[in-house]
């Protein structure tokens, strides 16, 4: 029904312009809620490597990243990125730990890592259970605010550490430990891991990897090389007879 002027009508009928006559509908307003997978996280060198034990173990505290230290490559995921897949070189008897992090932008998903079965693992690597890093109320933890300024479409997008509150599994950790053998001298093993959410909202509605059971996202490998040992003299040798 048309309402002109001032005249009656519904309470959501309102007149819009100069009083003209003109109806425009309620206000409809959609919430939209951003989605993403989890992605493979490192420190600020991408080095993340430390030695113990007079040097017999290689530790990887976190997810280690090829290329130069500082020099972040710019495409958007590892999967298939050969620059992005870490080479470590390791010595037969030496204890290797490399440790994966993966966190996903959604604080409210919960994580999960699995090893691909093909490349597979060297022989009697171990692989942990992946394991949840709780976020408490007071802890905070990286995000892209959701936010448009005046500037919009124009403005910059930034991302900080906010307080997202309690966090059961946004972020996940996978161990691997392996201790070369003499016959694993010379060869060189691919190790793979991939990250999934427990989000089901994005199935069907585009990404291919968004399934049912989670959105699956990137995968991020470690190329091991075990090394011949090098042999050097640390002292002169001592004569066999005497001059």
């Amino acid at each position: 029904e048309r309402v002109d002027g001032d005249a009656g009508g519904f309470e959501w009928q309102r007149q819009s312009g100069h009083a003209l006559g003109d109806l425009r509908s309620d206000i409809h307003c959609w919430k939209v809620k951003l989605q993403a997978p989890p992605v493979f996280v490192t420190d600020g060198s991408k080095g993340c490597f430390r030695t113990a034990n007079g040097g017999q173990q290689r530790i990887y505290d976190c997810t280690p990243i090829g290329g130069a230290p500082g020099d972040y490559f710019d495409t958007g995921q590892t999967t298939g990125n050969e620059s992005a897949y870490r080479n470590i070189p390791i010595g037969a008897g030496q204890e290797l730990h490399v440790t994966f992090v993966a966190a996903d932008p959604n604080p409210e998903d919960q994580v999960t890592l699995f090893v691909l079965e093909d490349p597979g693992v060297p022989p009697n690597m171990v692989v942990g259970r992946s394991t949840c890093t709780v976020h408490s109320e007071a802890q905070y933890i990286c995000l892209a605010r959701d936010e448009v300024t005046s500037e919009y479409p124009n403005q910059n997008y930034t991302i900080d550490y906010y307080s997202a509150g309690a966090s059961p599994c946004q972020r996940a950790t996978l161990k691997l430990t392996w201790t070369p053998a003499d016959t694993d001298v010379g060869q060189s093993f691919k190790v793979c891991v991939i990250a999934r959410d427990d989000s089901s909202l994005c199935e069907g509605q585009g990404p291919p990897d968004a399934t049912s059971r989670g959105w699956f996202g990137e995968t991020h490998c470690v190329v091991i090389t075990v090394t011949p040992p090098d042999l050097a003299w640390l002292a002169e040798p001592a004569a066999a007879f005497p001059p």
